[in-house]
């Protein structure tokens, strides 16, 4: 993948509809991935597109590395744009958090159980499982059955899964 075709493919992406970067996926190899991953995701469109290339990629059926997932890992720690944060948890669903970065992502996850999205509470709260310290674990799993008992929907599903986890 050259960097122009990036760069059209993410111009032509409008946030919404992924077909220029379904097109761009197509051509991606394995090594594009750490080059995506170190690329610029100042701005919202960048996060959204890197993430959902990403994503993408995974759903294809390919594994992150661990130096590629400590990457991202880092990259998404600076997200703010809530559907790369959603990409991003989805992700960790066949991925694990490095264990380094385990207390950062809790915090980031943690944060992000209050978010205005409920998709991205779900999808938080299954993450803050997966990123759970033995030192934590009985304080996660008393918000996650005190959130179950609260919520429905997409929360109280993924809220399930999560307890799975601990």
């Amino acid at each position: 993948m050259q960097s122009s075709d990036y760069a059209s493919a993410v111009s032509a992406f409008d946030g919404n509809n992924p077909k220029p970067l379904r097109t761009l996926l197509q051509s991606m190899a394995t090594d594009d991935i750490t080059h995506l991953i170190t690329w610029s995701t100042e701005t919202a469109k960048k996060q959204i597109a890197n993430s959902w290339l990403i994503k993408a990629w995974v759903d294809a059926g390919n594994i992150l590395t661990g130096s590629q997932l400590e990457s991202f890992t880092k990259a998404y720690l600076d997200y703010s744009e809530w559907g790369a944060k959603l990409h991003y948890y989805q992700i960790l669903q066949t991925h694990d958090v490095p264990d380094k970065l385990k207390p950062a992502v809790y915090q980031a996850a943690y944060q992000d159980t209050k978010h205005a999205k409920a998709i991205v509470r779900a999808w938080a709260f299954y993450t803050l499982a997966k990123s759970a310290s033995d030192s934590n674990k009985s304080t996660t799993r008393t918000l996650l059955e005190k959130t179950l008992a609260e919520s429905s929907g997409s929360v109280a599903v993924r809220v399930k899964k999560a307890l799975e986890l601990i």
